[in-house]
């Protein structure tokens, strides 16, 4: 089944409207922190006065996808709406500042109307409360790939009826103890700055106003980075047509990365030019899955209308996923 793009919403270091971040990438331009930022732009609600930046990010984006589809909150049956949180590291900024209050005071100085806000699935109830969809709610856990993951569930979800819009959401924050952990790992990381923020896609079934979802895995998990190579080329076996823009993640062998951009090969029926290549990290630095999300949004936004995009997603250390989506 075919999956539509309704709306998509983005946070990230250069803003968080989709066509003024697309024009500061464009222009060259790089940022890692999110700044300016201010949650009453979105909603005047109170319910989020304690929430960690992950939450707030989190909610903004998925207005922001509402905006885009043309709809505002209470226009949809929010009994049909699911939404489905694809989530790295969930809270784990306010995790530590947690600990750290109970290392340093005890019991008596922590906060215990802090806690709930640590739990992985903060986001996701706070983007249902907000915005009224009371379908059904999931947090999936994983590298950048779980966003992959989280569309094929909207897909499912869709297909057995189950809902009629499902809103996936990623959003990320940049942790010390994240970035200390990984560090002691230097294979895995490929030179992008940490980043943070958060993209949200509003899907439906059949066509969407701004694209449709031809194809996307699940995430074909590796052992060993050696198996990369192997896991990806047998995904891009299961493709439905040959792509005009190529967004990769940057954890893709270089030499896969050529022949997907070169176009399709020598006897083949289609006159194809060379596709673009996007490499969306390079500006907005590495937030896991909130980057693969914002691979789709900012490679479809380059995409020609009725053109095709490709966006692949090496994971630091668990999966290798494709997506292939057509711009309306």
């Amino acid at each position: 089944m075919s999956l539509g793009i309704a709306g998509t919403g983005v946070v990230t270091p250069l803003g968080w409207n989709v066509e003024e971040v697309a024009r500061r990438i464009a222009r060259g331009e790089r940022g890692d922190r999110v700044e300016g930022f201010d949650i009453l732009e979105f909603t005047p609600s109170d319910r989020l006065r304690r929430s960690p930046s992950v939450s707030l990010w989190g909610v903004a984006a998925a207005y922001r996808a509402l905006a885009s589809a043309g709809l505002a909150k209470g226009d949809l049956d929010g009994a049909r709406v699911g939404v489905i949180a694809a989530v790295s590291k969930g809270g784990m900024v306010y995790s530590e500042r947690f600990h750290e209050q109970f290392v340093k005071g005890g019991g008596k100085a922590v906060v215990p109307l802090l806690f709930p806000e640590t739990v992985a699935n903060a986001p996701a109830s706070h983007v249902a409360a907000l915005l009224g969809f009371h379908g059904p709610n999931a947090t999936l856990l994983g590298d950048a790939a779980v966003s992959h993951n989280a569309i094929a569930m909207a897909r499912d979800l869709l297909e057995w009826e189950l809902a009629d819009q499902v809103l996936v959401v990623a959003p990320h924050e940049r942790g010390r103890i994240m970035e200390l952990g990984y560090a002691c790992f230097r294979g895995l990381f490929r030179g992008a700055p940490w980043s943070e923020g958060a993209g949200a896609l509003l899907l439906t079934r059949g066509e969407g106003r701004l694209g449709t979802i031809l194809h996307v895995d699940r995430g074909f998990p590796f052992r060993r980075r050696s198996e990369i190579p192997g896991l990806l080329e047998g995904a891009l076996r299961n493709l439905p047509a040959w792509p005009d823009v190529v967004s990769v993640s940057g954890g893709e062998p270089p030499e896969i990365v050529e022949r997907m951009i070169a176009g399709p090969p020598a006897g083949a029926p289609s006159s194809r030019a060379k596709a673009a290549r996007v490499a969306v990290k390079d500006a907005l630095g590495e937030a896991l899955a909130t980057a693969a999300l914002w691979q789709i949004v900012f490679g479809l936004h380059r995409t020609p209308s009725g053109g095709h995009l490709l966006s692949t997603c090496v994971g630091l250390n668990e999966q290798v996923s494709v997506l292939m989506a057509r711009r309306a």
